[in-house]
């Protein structure tokens, strides 16, 4: 996934046309959805019918499928743009971002959970641990 995302998001404009790439976004997000649902399924029928070896060796070769399934796409060329500087990249990124309300209110909403969820594991779980359970032995 760490790899995927992101070049799924870098290869999708490239291979659908820009009316329909909403649409294929939605479609991508439902496909991959529904993967993650019948991938356990299929596992599971896979591990009852055939076993677990040849279950892991079909897990095993899946990547080949998707490399070649890749590879076969025909994406346009990309374009590079000319930087004029990185202070000029970054001020109009900024301008793109500040520009776009549900955008930094989205990334305000997450900044504000990550640092709730980071205040409770982060702080107030390892002091909870060292005053019931004692200091770590280091």
């Amino acid at each position: 996934m760490a790899l995927h995302l992101p070049a799924t998001t870098g290869l999708l404009p490239q291979v659908v046309a820009a009316h329909e790439l909403p649409a294929a976004s939605a479609l991508l997000a439902t496909a991959r959805s529904g993967a993650m649902m019948m991938g356990a399924a299929l596992a599971s029928t896979l591990v009852a019918g055939v076993g677990v070896s040849m279950t892991l060796l079909i897990d095993a070769l899946s990547p080949g499928l998707s490399a070649w399934l890749i590879a076969s796409l025909k994406p346009a060329p990309h374009v590079v743009n000319v930087a004029a500087s990185v202070w000029q990249d970054l001020r109009l990124g900024w301008q793109a971002f500040i520009r776009h309300r549900w955008l930094w209110s989205i990334v305000a909403q997450f900044s504000l959970l990550t640092a709730r969820v980071q205040a409770v594991f982060g702080l107030l779980g390892p002091l909870v641990a060292s005053t019931t359970l004692g200091e770590p032995v280091g």
